[in-house]
């Protein structure tokens, strides 16, 4: 996988000066716009962007200008190692980069400072998930890793608890004061509601300030 952010050029494609990319996708009011929130370290293979083979892309980090070009979803190949704003830019075009009709589209990404990757497999219940029962404020636990850019110490968000399957209406908070080193921690929420037996389920980890859904399919059928 490669790492961002590395100059690049492929054939048939122009590496333009920095200043000139920087302006025109900035000024091109006509051009429609989308924004993405991802964690450090991620790539944006989670994300629809609707690429066609022929489609161009540039990536562009707004604080360095740095660049990087490429075609279709080789995109997807690139992670992304710096924190901070950047701007893509689609232009639907030909093999040698030929700009055809089609508007541009511009994406406004946000790479946050910190990544948090739950282990799942090893969540604990204080009560075993069970049809026909109402939970009221019962414990889950789920360790998770935390991974920060270099010295950051930007607020970890809240996250919430969505339970989604037939009949499951059942719902999660954080246990309020917490707190996270750089590593391996717990994070501990209590449940709320009940779940309908003979189903499966699938709980929605939602980070509450960034909106990025981590989904646990729960392996057993509830009973």
């Amino acid at each position: 996988m490669k790492r961002l952010f590395v100059i690049l050029s492929f054939s048939c494609f122009v590496l333009y000066a920095q200043t000139g990319i920087s302006q025109s996708m900035r000024e091109n009011s006509n051009e429609q716009s989308d924004r993405i929130v991802i964690y450090l370290n991620e790539d944006l293979s989670g994300s629809s962007l609707g690429l066609d083979e022929g489609d161009s892309w540039v990536i562009m980090n707004d604080k360095t200008g740095q660049t990087l070009l490429g075609t279709g979803e080789s995109i997807y190949q690139n992670s992304f190692s710096a924190p901070g704003s950047y701007m893509i830019r689609f232009t639907h075009t030909d093999a040698c980069g030929h700009e055809h009709g089609q508007e541009s589209k511009i994406i406004k990404l946000t790479v946050l400072p910190y990544k948090i990757t739950f282990l799942f497999k090893e969540a604990t219940f204080s009560k075993p998930l069970e049809g026909n029962t109402f939970f009221n404020n019962e414990i889950v636990s789920v360790p998770f890793v935390l991974e920060r850019f270099s010295s950051s110490n930007t607020e970890i968000p809240d996250f919430s608890i969505l339970a989604a399957g037939i009949g499951a209406e059942m719902k999660g908070v954080s246990k309020p004061g917490q707190s996270f080193k750089a590593g391996r921690n717990n994070y501990e929420f209590t449940l709320t509601g009940s779940l309908k037996p003979d189903t499966y389920i699938r709980l929605d980890f939602i980070d509450q300030t960034n909106n990025i859904v981590q989904p646990f399919y729960y392996p057993l059928k509830i009973k």
